[in-house]
């Protein structure tokens, strides 16, 4: 957050946002109050806001740099229906994940004003779930069905199918996502205990990214939320634990990392 900080959240019944030193993981506090329903996704913002989606009751609730509870942003008055996903843009809007009613909503990430729905789907092949805003300008939005979308972030314009179920290289449940060096899209497939990478331009499956550990030590089960460090590094969020990840297989050019915020 601009102050050592990594805040983790956990989709509990405590829905609770923990901050955690980012160099050497020690818990350093939590956010105070705003009686989170599961803290689906926690997004910081540049002037280091704390935002995050409480799933269970259709919130998006700010703290400040502190963690202190500020006030509900967004609420279901505006729309929302068990958000999860959410990314800032570019041009300082908030997009959320409104999974209930397979929607993709655009509010004023200041004051939390409904701006309009930018995506929409049929709810048999469109559950939309966490968001990437990738290095071209394109907003991904994995579904629950496995598949990725894509849309043009200026324009609205989809895009359709970014990483398509025929080729997803077994995509399950699906949740955090990240750019990596070189250019490449790396998912939390949370059905497979896996992270699953795919060529940056055309979507294809490239293999699985993380490398190492066994069924009992450094395990990966459930990754969830997936970030990239300002060290390069890939951090992902798993089962209440953070699992740092250094590995290079030798596809597209340059280190390979990830890192988390879920």
């Amino acid at each position: 957050d601009g102050a050592w900080s990594a805040w983790v959240g956990s989709f509990d019944h405590d829905g609770e946002v923990g901050q955690f030193h980012s160099i050497v993981g020690t818990r350093t506090g939590a956010v105070d109050d705003g009686h989170l329903a599961g803290a689906w996704e926690v997004v910081i913002t540049e002037d280091r806001r704390i935002l995050t989606t409480s799933t269970g009751d259709n919130r998006v609730v700010e703290f400040d740099e502190y963690g202190t509870y500020v006030r509900d942003l967004v609420t279901s008055d505006q729309g929302l229906a068990s958000p999860t996903g959410m990314v800032v843009t570019p041009s300082g809007t908030l997009l959320v994940s409104s999974t209930a009613d397979n929607r993709v909503l655009e509010f004023d990430a200041q004051t939390g004003a409904l701006l309009g729905e930018f995506a929409s789907g049929e709810p048999w092949d469109f559950i939309p779930l966490n968001m990437l805003v990738t290095h071209d300008g394109h907003l991904l939005v994995a579904s629950a069905t496995g598949t990725v979308f894509s849309w043009e972030l200026a324009s609205g314009e989809s895009h359709g199918a970014f990483i398509d179920k025929s080729n997803n290289g077994g995509l399950a449940s699906p949740r955090g996502m990240a750019q990596i060096r070189g250019g490449d899209i790396i998912v939390a497939s949370m059905g497979t205990n896996q992270i699953l990478r795919y060529d940056g331009i055309r979507g294809d499956y490239v293999g699985v990214f993380n490398n190492g550990g066994t069924d009992i030590a450094l395990t990966l089960d459930e990754p969830w939320g997936v970030r990239v460090g300002p060290d390069g590094n890939v951090y992902v969020s798993r089962n209440g634990a953070v699992h740092h990840d250094d590995h290079d297989d030798g596809h597209d050019d340059g280190d390979d990392h990830d890192d988390d915020d879920h």
